[in-house]
């Protein structure tokens, strides 16, 4: 499982943080996807790995089941397309409101108008979106 494997990379890093010279007290994860899933699994869903996550930056990804979220308190900032046919923008919308219902108010949630999944998506985030992630990560040091 995917999740499985990004806890064990985060334990990785925990156990190589001396060798090199890693800060294991201001980690975030991010993915596309796919690889938002699984960042947000394993942000909010997973057991705490050796690493705490401080930050995920989710790119149109989603969790099929709200009820599995244990780490609400982590900071998430979403970018989710409005006409994305791939990953519902539902999906989107019912995470952050959950989040806010848990008192997380770190979180926040961008809606991309008229901006499909994958290649737009990453494109209009590469180009136009970079100082938000910035800030967003500097906001929750």
């Amino acid at each position: 499982m995917a999740g499985e494997d990004a806890l064990l990379a985060l334990n990785w890093i925990k156990d190589n943080s001396g060798k090199y010279n890693f800060d294991i007290r201001d980690i975030t994860i991010s993915g596309g996807s796919a690889g938002a899933i699984t960042a947000l699994f394993t942000g909010l869903c997973a057991k705490p790995s050796k690493v705490k996550v401080k930050n995920i930056v989710n790119l149109w990804g989603g969790l099929e089941n709200n009820n599995q979220v244990v780490n609400s308190k982590i900071p998430v900032l979403t970018f989710h397309g409005n006409k994305d046919d791939l990953i519902s923008v539902e999906y989107a919308y019912s995470l952050h409101r959950l989040l806010e219902q848990k008192g997380n108010k770190s979180s926040k949630l961008i809606i991309l108008d008229g901006i499909g999944h994958g290649g737009p998506a990453y494109k209009e985030v590469m180009n136009n979106k970079m100082e938000t992630i910035v800030n967003f990560l500097k906001e929750n040091k």
